[in-house]
């Protein structure tokens, strides 16, 4: 039975929804791990963290209740979800990060998107039409000034590794992006993560555990505390089921635009709550970025399905 339009506009609006709680949750979080949880913890411990509590929350539900048999010809794909989506990019990120400026490494993220674009492209997962590229450039632009904010970008030779390592973070994301979609398309979206992170965990938790082996729990400040939670919660748990919930719905690539939103909302919290202001010249930027996820996001519908 195929789908009416008007069956398929509630889910869709819940994707688009579910896809802003992520952008506003990443960067919420660059906040809230830098100003409280980095002071304490270093971040591959923070990494070991992450994965750990992904596992001890969504392993017993994937394994024990939802119990669904992941097809053999699809482990590959699985795997090579855990080490873009948890192990390589986490990795990559954190490691490039302290090896080149911030804005350096925020500047490349934008190409994010771009790269999520030509990998499902390159792949045939996607069509790329004339009208979502023209959004996606649009957005790009908005999203490029917002990550630079006045500042220009350091080529200081001793930055090349780190800028690499950043750029190799987000050439990865997007190649998650692409290559989880028809897995979360098929399967539960909870036994999806739990098998990517209990995957990439394999990997992440011996690298980050000797960071936290000596960390003094009984002297953290409350911030921390709650800083971690907030992390684990939100930017971990919910983020990436959010994701893929959404993933289930829309294309990789509209998953992948509203990456642009995450430099507006971060403008838009710094200018409450910290240092910083919104002028003329940002909300122009802001504008170009929300006009290009409108061109990308809302000018195809729902993703067709067969059957119901």
């Amino acid at each position: 039975m195929k789908i009416r339009s008007s069956d398929q506009r509630p889910s869709l609006l819940a994707a688009h929804a579910a896809m802003l709680c992520v952008a506003v949750f990443y960067a919420a979080n660059y906040f809230i791990a830098k100003r409280t949880v980095f002071t304490h913890i270093d971040p591959f411990g923070l990494l070991a963290i992450r994965s750990m509590a992904a596992i001890l929350v969504f392993g017993p539900i994937a394994f024990f209740v939802i119990k669904e048999k992941i097809n053999r010809q699809d482990w590959p794909r699985l795997i090579a979800c855990a080490l873009c989506g948890v192990v390589i990019n986490q990795l990559f990120f954190l490691w490039g990060l302290s090896k080149t400026e911030e804005v350096n490494a925020g500047v490349i993220m934008t190409l994010t998107p771009v790269f999520v674009f030509l990998v499902a492209w390159i792949l045939k997962e996607e069509k790329i039409t004339r009208i979502k590229t023209f959004g996606l450039l649009l957005a790009f632009a908005g999203a490029l000034m917002l990550s630079l904010g006045g500042r220009s970008l350091s080529f200081n030779p001793q930055n090349l590794l780190g800028d690499a390592m950043v750029g190799l973070n987000a050439i990865v994301y997007a190649l998650y992006l692409v290559i989880l979609r028809p897995l979360s398309v098929k399967y539960n979206t909870l036994t999806l993560i739990g098998w990517i992170f209990l995957l990439g965990g394999m990997i992440n938790i011996p690298l980050g555990m000797p960071y936290l082996i000596d960390l003094p729990l009984s002297t953290l400040p409350p911030s921390v505390w709650l800083g971690t939670v907030y992390v684990i919660v939100f930017a971990t748990l919910l983020a990436y089921s959010l994701n893929a919930w959404a993933m289930k719905r829309v294309p990789s690539s509209q998953v992948g635009i509203y990456i642009y939103v995450q430099p507006v909302l971060v403008s838009c919290i710094a200018a409450i709550g910290f240092k910083g202001s919104i002028n003329a010249e940002k909300l122009g930027y802001i504008l170009l970025v929300l006009v290009g996820v409108f061109f990308v996001s809302f000018k195809r519908g729902l993703v067709k399905k067969q059957k119901v």
